[in-house]
């Protein structure tokens, strides 16, 4: 059975560490936003630079594993303190954070074609009525277990008894009818890609080298369609 697929800033209570140097020469790059209407209490100033367009008051602290550093225009005193204001115009800039890619899970189905068509058959018309049956079911597995529609790879196989060049084409009618089905179950025709490996990549290797009804029994698993089902 196939796998289940699925800013204010409180500054007051900020523990404040040192900041780097702000050249005179530097411009202001940050985001504006609205903090409290007090300075933090806690700590101190990191530093105080003078710049062409007045006092700089910079603080820094930490933010959920960030290091953020605040900036605040001022005006000093005669003591070369910080004049209160109601509300302190801050500047803070904050490390860009690395989005950590999502990771596309892949998941694999396997259709016996023995179960889908019989010997030698490939067409959507000469499928079996129970292998459509559970083509159409896992269609609406899809749907119902994927919040996004996955891109499904549907790949045919067959055994390696004829002609290699026939054997493929075998492999991709079944693959397409198998395409097909889904499609007509409510799947995008984007979202699928259809292929054929041919006798390639056997899942068994019987020793028996004339095409007897033992033979034909024995490389069953090799006849199959794979869906692999690409999504989150």
């Amino acid at each position: 059975m196939f796998t289940q697929l699925f800013f204010g800033i409180s500054l007051v209570i900020l523990t404040i560490t040192a900041c780097s140097s702000l050249s005179s020469n530097s411009p202001i790059r940050a985001k504006e936003l609205a903090p409290d209407n007090l300075p933090p209490i806690v700590g101190q100033a990191a530093k105080v630079v003078e710049t062409p367009t007045g006092s700089i008051y910079a603080f820094s602290y930490h933010e959920n594993g960030q290091h953020v550093t605040c900036q605040a225009l001022i005006t000093l005193n005669a003591q070369q303190q910080a004049i209160p204001q109601k509300r302190w115009a801050m500047r803070c800039s904050r490390p860009s954070v690395q989005a950590t890619p999502r990771q596309v899970i892949t998941r694999e189905l396997s259709f016996s074609s023995d179960a889908l068509f019989d010997l030698d058959k490939s067409k959507l018309s000469e499928m079996k009525p129970q292998g459509r049956q559970r083509v159409e079911q896992f269609a609406k597995l899809l749907r119902n277990e994927y919040s996004e529609p996955p891109k499904l790879v549907v790949t045919g196989y067959t055994d390696h008894i004829g002609p290699p060049q026939a054997q493929e084409k075998l492999a991709l009618n079944r693959a397409e009818a198998v395409a097909e089905i889904l499609k007509q179950s409510g799947i995008r025709q984007e979202l699928i890609t259809v292929q054929s490996k041919g006798s390639a990549e056997p899942v068994v290797n019987c020793p028996v080298i004339s095409a007897t009804p033992e033979l034909i029994r024995c490389l069953q698993p090799n006849r199959r369609i794979k869906v692999q089902v690409i999504g989150n």
